[in-house]
């Protein structure tokens, strides 16, 4: 099984509120390999987050700064359900 790697940029480290909860995350913005966001007008991924926790909560997780994650995600079913598992094998901050 080879990892999942994607790089973004974090936008968000702190508390949110969703739907009256409050939530403490890494909110990152996808970027490809050369680090490029999508073009204006044009459709990318979205933003996605990840709860602070672990190596989220390292003093070098800041806004603005580079990120690379490889992961890998375990299909106990053989399918992308509620039974996956998640894990981040690796990650950078710069």
């Amino acid at each position: 099984m080879s990892p999942d790697i994607s790089k973004g940029k974090i936008t968000h480290v702190g508390p949110v509120v969703e739907d009256g909860q409050l939530y403490d995350i890494v909110a990152i913005e996808p970027l490809d390999e050369d680090l490029n966001g999508a073009q204006p007008g044009a459709i990318g991924q979205p933003e996605f987050s990840l709860a602070r926790e672990d190596y989220w909560l390292s003093d070098s997780v800041r806004e603005g700064k580079f990120v690379q994650i490889e992961s890998v995600t375990l299909l106990p079913t053989g399918e992308l359900d509620e039974h996956s598992i998640y894990i981040e094998t690796k990650v950078s901050v710069w």
